[in-house]
């Protein structure tokens, strides 16, 4: 008998999921079962599942379950090289004409494919369909909807703003990630805006406005989509690959807006990281580029009560 206390989900082969608020009393240790627990820890239970030196034999257990799973292949390399390097290798190797992610801390709802299989159906010009998502903030439990604005054509949009959203909440053409080419494995942060930008300008874009994923912003201050300083790096290299698209597209206003929000990206992961320094410094120069309500609530927030900066974060200044 293995008890586990508080909220947990149960990750079924087809990347189903089945959650349980309260803790679950599991009985029989020899089914072959993954349960995830808050902050990236897993559970593996099964006859087949061995561990040395309290470490699980992963590799071995992924094995099993691709020879009993048709639809299931592992691919597997050592050493690690981040995430756009293993989001590389998985569309070289894909077979299938759609492609889509998903984030180790995130969660796919049952129905997020087929929503966005059915809306690639009505419009063949449609080749990048993200969806709306509800972000969990799991040291309260508070959720919170988000939906993507991108318009139809969103060549011009994608170039102010991630408009698009997340690579979990995402579908492409794998002929498209062809022809703009894969991940910049260079880039340290904003590695899916960075993909978005280059796919907007040869495929049109759809949005389903159900929430279909969960993201979790975990209670500690390791994961990487929080780091600030990723965000300084992955913010000029941005302005290297794009600005001269930018300067071409955009108009000197709409260029500032740009400089402000990328100031401001990093105030608000400068939050996260419990830098109210970093988050004053940025924030001030996202105010000094151009005026926004956002900046403003930014700063002011830096010098609220603990407390409180969490439900200002959430309410004005809160984007993945």
């Amino acid at each position: 008998m293995l008890s586990i206390l508080g909220e947990c989900y149960r990750i079924y082969p087809d990347g189903t999921t089945q959650k349980y608020k309260k803790g679950l009393e599991i009985s029989d240790l020899k089914e072959n079962a993954l349960y995830k627990l808050k902050d990236r820890v897993y559970i593996f239970t099964g006859s087949h599942v061995a561990s040395y030196d309290g470490a699980f034999e992963t590799e071995d257990f992924m094995r099993k379950m691709e020879k009993t799973h048709e639809n299931v292949r592992f691919l597997s390399y050592f050493p690690g090289q981040g995430g756009n390097h293993a989001r590389n290798i998985g569309v070289q190797a894909a077979q299938g004409q759609w492609i889509a992610f998903l984030d180790d801390d995130d969660e796919w709802h049952p129905d997020k494919l087929r929503l966005q299989m059915e809306l690639a159906g009505t419009d063949g010009e449609i080749g990048l369909i993200c969806t709306a998502f509800t972000y969990v903030q799991d040291d309260t439990g508070r959720r919170q909807y988000f939906c993507p604005n991108a318009p139809y054509d969103a060549s011009l949009a994608i170039l102010k703003e991630n408009c698009v959203g997340s690579t979990t909440s995402v579908i492409a053409k794998h002929a498209l990630l062809d022809v703009c080419g894969l991940f910049d494995e260079e880039m340290p942060a904003r590695q899916d805006y960075d993909m978005w930008v280059r796919l907007c300008q040869v495929t049109k874009v759809g949005v389903v406005k159900q929430s279909c994923v969960e993201y979790h912003n975990l209670a500690e201050n390791n994961q990487i989509s929080w780091d600030y300083r990723r965000f300084v790096a992955a913010n000029d290299r941005l302005r290297e690959k794009y600005g001269a698209l930018r300067a071409q597209q955009l108009s000197p206003l709409e260029g500032k807006s740009v400089l402000s929000r990328e100031a401001l990206s990093v105030a608000r992961k400068a939050f996260k990281a419990g830098r109210r320094d970093i988050v004053c410094v940025f924030a001030r120069e996202s105010l000094k580029i151009r005026f926004s309500p956002e900046g403003l609530a930014c700063l002011l927030a830096a010098y609220l009560p603990a407390g409180l900066v969490s439900r200002v974060y959430m309410s004005l200044c809160w984007k993945k």
